[in-house]
This record gives C-alpha cells, structure tokens and sequence, in this order.
C-alpha cells in the first residue's frame, strides 16, 4: 500500500472522528505538488452538484423503500387489522407528502444553481423511477430540512474553495 494511500486512509478517518488536530497532523506530512489542472472553483462546483445529486437519490430510495413498505403492510393487514392499516396509510401518505417535498426541493435548488432536475435525476440514476411521484402537498417540515441539506452539501463543496 503506497504511503499516500495510507495517508488518505489516515485522514478519513479522523474526518469521520472530527478529529481536526489529527487531520492538519496527517496533512503536514503529505506531499505537495506543483500541476496544472482544471479550476480548483469549477472542481469544487462540479463535486458539491455531483453531492447534491448522491443526496437526493439516498433519500429517493429511501423515500420509495419506506413507501413499498407502507404499502405491503396496508395491504397485507387491511381486513385483519382495520386500525393498523390506518397506520400503514398514514405512513404511505407521510412518504407521498415527504416525496414531493423532495421533488420541490430538486427542483428549487437547481433554478438556484442552474441545474437541470432531469439531468440530476439521471446522474442520480432515478430518471426512469416514477413510483413515488404524488400530487401530495409537500411536507413543509422535510422540505425546509432537504432543502437545508442540500445547500449545506453545496457550501461544503465549495466554501473550501476561498483557501485556493
């Protein structure tokens, strides 16, 4: 294993311990170099959108899992369990509800960035999946909580780049 590897290695996981006095002790030793390479800015942009785009497919599954399993259970114990099927639909509404917060979310963060949704859910690898898309209103609650997660994604990006 080449030492940088281990370096990188090193450093991960004091970035998973928030250990920043490790991080900088590990960063002292590694070697620097002199190349010529696209923006530092343009990188920066392009990983924090790529961040968003991981973001937003996470909670689409994760959405559509919670939803599938809703589903099953209210299916599957409608007529034995009348009161527990009335959990199972709320659950499935709360996802619907959650999904299309999820999509206005998509949709306003890249009006912001001038992003495509249709390009973010292809780099997403959600283009094809439409399960889940509901003309539920939003929940206001997950929306106001995405919507803060994927700017903080975007600033993680890219507030490193006023250093270079």
């Amino acid at each position: 294993m080449s030492a940088n590897k281990i370096l990188a290695a090193q450093s991960f996981d004091a970035i998973a311990r928030a250990d920043s006095t490790d991080l900088e002790r590990i960063i002292g030793v590694v070697e620097t170099e002199v190349c010529e390479c696209l923006s530092i800015e343009y990188q920066g942009w392009l990983d924090a959108f790529q961040n968003v785009a991981s973001l937003w497919a996470i909670e689409h599954w994760r959405l559509l899992a919670q939803h599938f399993a809703a589903s099953s259970g209210f299916y599957e114990c409608n007529n034995d369990d009348p009161a527990r099927a009335i959990e199972y639909a709320n659950s499935v509404n709360l996802c619907n509800a959650r999904y299309a917060a999820l999509e206005v979310a998509l949709n306003r963060v890249c009006e912001i960035h001038g992003l495509s949704p249709d390009a973010m859910r292809t780099v997403a690898g959600t283009e094809e999946e439409t399960a889940v898309r509901s003309i539920s209103p939003p929940d206001l609650d997950y929306l106001r909580d995405i919507m803060a997660d994927m700017e903080r994604v975007l600033n993680l990006g890219t507030t490193s780049l006023a250093a270079h």
